[in-house]
């Protein structure tokens, strides 16, 4: 019968073994987890369908404009501090923002590049410290939800939380392994708050992301992804990267998951590799993701605790997760 109701209703029934009543409990938060999940899960889909279909239109223009023919704005920046301690991370369900700057930008009128959600423009900041290249980032969809500030307060956060458990972990490599190994870092995200005229001449709010650019001659890297893709060791070799720098990424991720006590995961590890003139490495890494037990953080790229057993299902705990304390021999 089981069988029948399976199939009418096109997905697998999960069938719970409660003859021994200590079970019963065990079986019911199951169910209602599998189901809360699943039902997270189709949201997303959904959501992401009906957003692929109000995608605004778009030209990418991957040249560079003419900086001279365009006007300066004046912007509001939002920015957070990086927290104290893990506890805050998991109670607080944002950071804590910094004072408000205003400064001046100048934006290319085209994307040069588009993402999984977001297009990317070229940009200039002009502050009091100089003139910065600087990349802004936006949503596709046309949707006024997606245009509210909050969407774009969780990239910012991600890499406020990158960048304290960044600076964990190279704390903790200097100490363990020495001076000679690569640092991590994640390029800084602020928010930007632009007032500006629709084609009727009503005014609108446009809200984008900031984040300094790469340098030319940098080559920007994927490096892990936030479900089961690794450079492998072949791809490692033709792009010149060293295997074991992949090997102490997928250490981080496995870090971030030891040091929140299996709270959170940082993953999608992507940018480039900076080498410095004295001989030292780099990595300066940008648009990470999150996996979270907590489904409700971290936008559409937080596959929660299954995230987390997806990585452990491929990842071999290597020299760096020894070094470190935290390698284990069976697959989690």
């Amino acid at each position: 019968m089981v069988e029948v109701f399976s199939k009418s209703y096109g997905k697998e029934i999960k069938i719970h073994d409660i003859k021994n009543v200590e079970n019963i409990l065990e079986a019911v938060l199951s169910a209602v987890s599998l189901s809360i999940t699943t039902k997270i899960s189709e949201a997303a889909i959904m959501v992401s369908s009906l957003e692929n279909s109000n995608e605004k239109k778009y030209k990418l223009i991957k040249k560079e404009p003419k900086w001279d023919k365009l006007n300066e704005i004046c912007v509001t920046f939002l920015n957070y501090g990086i927290m104290e301690s893990i506890d805050d991370i998991i109670q607080r369900e944002f950071t804590i923002p910094l004072p408000l700057q205003y400064e001046s930008i100048k934006i290319a009128l085209n994307p040069f590049a588009k993402g999984g959600d977001r297009l990317a423009y070229y940009g200039k900041s002009f502050t009091k410290n100089g003139i910065k290249d600087q990349i802004f980032k936006e949503y596709l969809s046309f949707n006024n939800k997606d245009n509210i500030s909050i969407n774009y307060k969780i990239p910012n956060e991600i890499s406020t939380i990158a960048s304290f458990f960044a600076q964990k972990f190279d704390k903790k490599i200097k100490n363990a392994i020495g001076e000679d190994e690569p640092r991590l870092s994640f390029l800084k995200i602020k928010n930007i708050r632009i007032r500006e005229k629709d084609e009727n001449g009503k005014e609108k709010i446009r809200y984008m992301c900031a984040e300094n650019r790469f340098r030319d001659n940098d080559k920007f890297q994927k490096f892990t992804n936030n479900a089961t893709f690794f450079m492998t060791e072949a791809n490692a070799k033709k792009d010149g990267i060293n295997l074991k720098y992949i090997e102490m990424l997928l250490a981080f991720s496995h870090f971030t998951y030891q040091e929140s006590n299996g709270y959170l995961m940082i993953v999608d590890l992507q940018g480039v590799i900076n080498h410095n003139e004295n001989g030292s490495k780099k990595f300066i890494l940008t648009d990470p993701s999150i996996h979270c037990k907590n489904l409700l953080r971290f936008g559409k790229t937080n596959f929660g605790e299954n995230g987390m057993k997806t990585f452990f299902e491929q990842h071999q705990c290597n020299s760096y997760c020894q070094k470190l304390g935290f390698a284990f021999d069976n697959k989690k």
